[in-house]
């Protein structure tokens, strides 16, 4: 018995080969309609964020207007990645998009957003990623191999708090220990 078993797997492979192509063949084929395209979408927050919920209109959005040519698979809470490698991944193909705040990686001028003191109120702050200057600098993400089709203010914008004293100009950072993104306008900024 177990010779003939033996000799069952000593056929040579390229006898199997056949057997594995027409299996792969059978199992490809399905009457199911599939899309022509997977967008595949990812970020670092929870599905349940503004930023995923954003993700979830998009997919339902892009799925009904593509007639479902194309389908968006969606992944939350940075099980692919942080938002750094997410990025790396729209580089590389390997995503088509990511939510996040990391896109100095797609154009470096988007730095310029993190200033400090750079806006008053959420106005300012909505006019100023609404501008013809803010769609210059998405417009220039094309250079690195992104395509940054919109930036907004969801998450707000970065705030200084701390609980020794009220900050409203940049001497008032002196002497405070403040943790930051690791990010080098925010690192040199609380250096300053």
């Amino acid at each position: 018995m177990f010779n003939k078993w033996k000799s069952t797997f000593s056929i040579p492979l390229y006898k199997w080969v056949p057997l594995i192509y027409l299996t792969l063949l059978a199992i490809s084929c399905s009457d199911k309609p599939s899309a022509e395209f997977v967008f595949r979408y990812s970020n670092e927050q929870p599905k349940d964020a503004l930023r995923s919920k954003s993700m979830i209109f998009f997919k339902d959005q892009l799925e009904k207007r593509s007639n479902g040519r194309i389908k968006v698979d969606l992944f939350f809470g940075g099980v692919l990645g942080n938002e750094r490698e997410l990025m790396d991944f729209v580089l590389t193909g390997v995503l088509q998009g990511t939510r996040g705040g990391y896109f100095a990686d797609a154009n470096p001028k988007f730095m310029l957003f993190t200033l400090p003191f750079l806006v008053d109120n959420w106005d300012q702050a909505q006019r100023l990623v609404q501008s013809e200057f803010a769609m210059e600098i998405n417009k220039g993400a094309r250079k690195w191999g992104f395509h940054v089709p919109a930036i907004g203010i969801s998450q707000g914008f970065r705030a200084h708090t701390n609980n020794k004293k009220p900050i409203k100009h940049p001497d008032d950072l002196k002497g405070l220990k403040m943790r930051v993104p690791s990010q080098e306008v925010y690192i040199e900024t609380s250096k300053a």
